[in-house]
């Protein structure tokens, strides 16, 4: 692979819906990812703000990307309330799962195998939360107090770094 090569994955990268591309080749390895943090900012900005003003700044760097970039944008605006929700429960009354290494995260033992937990269902102490995989290695997360999952922080096959929160549970 050539440096043209690597600047051809980059483009196709930034012109995809990918947020996330690790490669491995021939002794050559990269990791790609995308962060939605400025997306995150603006549309958090609308919400403080009247609609009005902000929404133009937004689109007009989108229009001049390309047409995949609005569908991130779009997909990103629904999990803005979400945080909204969560501030409600008194934080000192919540539980928070945190990452032990750094791997990726699966919300299931397989993919057509229902989820491990969801938002609303009780768990209790050594239930098993989620799977992180870590150089191959399948290590479940299980629940260290009873309780009810809140809210799950990390979406399924989401790289997850050490000690970033995964769940919030509310401990009974």
């Amino acid at each position: 692979m050539d440096f043209n090569g690597i600047k051809d994955i980059i483009n196709a990268m930034d012109n995809s819906t990918l947020d996330y591309l690790e490669v491995n080749w021939e002794g050559i390895s990269f990791v790609m990812k995308k962060t939605g943090e400025p997306h995150v900012e603006h549309i958090q900005k609308p919400a403080a703000a009247p609609a009005a003003a902000p929404a133009p700044a937004e689109e007009k760097p989108a229009a001049a990307v390309s047409a995949p970039a609005p569908a991130p944008a779009a997909a990103i605006v629904p999990a803005a309330p979400a945080p909204v929700a969560v501030a409600v429960v008194p934080e000192e009354d919540l539980y928070v799962v945190t990452s032990p290494i750094v791997g990726t995260f699966y919300e299931s033992p397989g993919p057509s195998k229902p989820k491990f937990v969801e938002a609303g269902k009780v768990v209790r102490k050594g239930d098993v939360l989620c799977i992180l995989e870590a150089m191959k290695l399948m290590n479940e997360i299980q629940s260290e107090v009873d309780g009810e999952i809140v809210e799950v922080l990390v979406k399924n096959e989401e790289m997850v770094e050490y000690n970033q929160p995964l769940f919030k549970i509310r401990v009974k």
